[in-house]
């Protein structure tokens, strides 16, 4: 009989991150009875240092045979830096990513530009330029499209270094599913430099006794014309 093992998930405190976080937990251990799972939920600040000693208190409590071994963690985009804490317990740390492999793909191929070629996204700025995504179909115009973010000279470097983070975990959960984004999750899969993909969406919480929202948006969907429905991975 394997050993029980547990997982240590710390989201971003945002609802759009902790409310799809808690879901896939969830998911994860209904498909397991030897999974457990640990959320830490932390304020706006990342510190490392408390997560390690609620971690270490974890473990040293978890010594009989009876108890799950430590597995990994699996943490937010946005806590790039408990990668180390992970490393100092040696073991794996995976990335779930709440929003699109599309925008994944964007980060990661920002990243490249500024650490293989010495392109700062910030010089879009003012600019006219097309930008070739591999994770997106079409070129886009550069100033017009990219997130605020990226071309701003404080939070363009975070979010690099959030990429550049990312492809020393052991794989990311993306917020998506193959039919939706094939091209993307093609393209970034196919690229030998980053971990491997887990698309694991839709997570939708389809037996909510609270609002029925998971009802509502079944039937919705129901409702929708056939020229709203994804045939082949392309929208008719």
């Amino acid at each position: 009989m394997k050993k029980a093992a547990e997982l240590v998930f710390i989201p971003s405190p945002g609802a759009g991150h902790l409310v799809s976080a808690v879901e896939i937990a969830k998911l994860l251990v209904a498909r397991d009875d030897q999974l457990f799972i640990t959320v830490l939920i932390m304020k706006l600040v990342f510190i490392p240092s408390p997560v390690k000693d609620a971690i270490t208190k974890l473990t040293e409590s978890d010594q009989s045979d009876s108890k799950p071994r430590l597995a990994g963690f699996v943490i937010d985009l946005f806590c790039t830096s408990m990668i180390d804490v992970a490393d100092e317990f040696g073991v794996p740390t995976y990335i779930f990513f709440t929003s699109s492999v599309g925008f994944l793909g964007l980060m990661f191929h920002l990243q490249t530009l500024h650490d293989e070629q010495n392109k700062d996204c910030i010089e879009f700025n003012d600019s006219d330029a097309e930008l070739v995504v591999p994770s997106f179909v079409n070129p886009l115009p550069a100033e017009s499209v990219l997130p605020g973010m990226f071309l701003d000279q404080h939070g363009a470097p975070e979010f690099i270094n959030h990429a550049r983070r990312f492809r020393e975990t052991k794989g990311i959960l993306v917020n998506t599913f193959m039919q939706l984004e094939s091209h993307a999750l093609h393209s970034i899969s196919d690229d030998g430099k980053t971990p491997t993909l887990y698309p694991v969406a839709p997570i939708l919480n389809l037996k909510s006794d609270d609002n029925h929202e998971g009802s509502e948006i079944l039937k919705w969907l129901d409702d929708q014309p056939p020229s709203l429905l994804w045939e082949h991975g392309k929208l008719w």
